[in-house]
């Protein structure tokens, strides 16, 4: 199971669990081609791990890499195919919802 979220136009999945392990992988969807293509790999595997669009970047907040709970942010700007680690938390997150309050 990986996390999916749309980045209009295009829907990116990240992340996740295979049958055996969490999945560094990153994928986006172009609707209007129909295909699928791989992007920059997460730093590390994340299974249950919070996704998030903001700013132009997404966010992939903790998860588990298989053996330990996480406690990094990475950025992907979709621009430029980079990915960073943004955050290291004293905090360690997974299943995370992720949300952002604009006031």
């Amino acid at each position: 199971m990986s996390i999916c979220i749309w980045f209009w136009p295009l829907c990116y999945i990240s992340g996740g669990f295979d049958d055996n392990a969490s999945l560094d992988t990153c994928e986006r969807f172009d609707p209007s081609t129909g295909k699928w293509i791989s992007v920059a790999p997460l730093s590390c595997p994340r299974g249950g791990v919070g996704v998030a669009a903001l700013g132009g970047k997404l966010y992939a907040v903790g998860g588990h890499d298989g053996c330990n709970y996480l406690n990094s942010v990475e950025s992907f700007d979709p621009l430029t195919n980079r990915l960073v680690i943004t955050v290291d938390s004293d905090v360690v997150f997974s299943l995370t919802a992720v949300d952002y309050e604009c006031s």
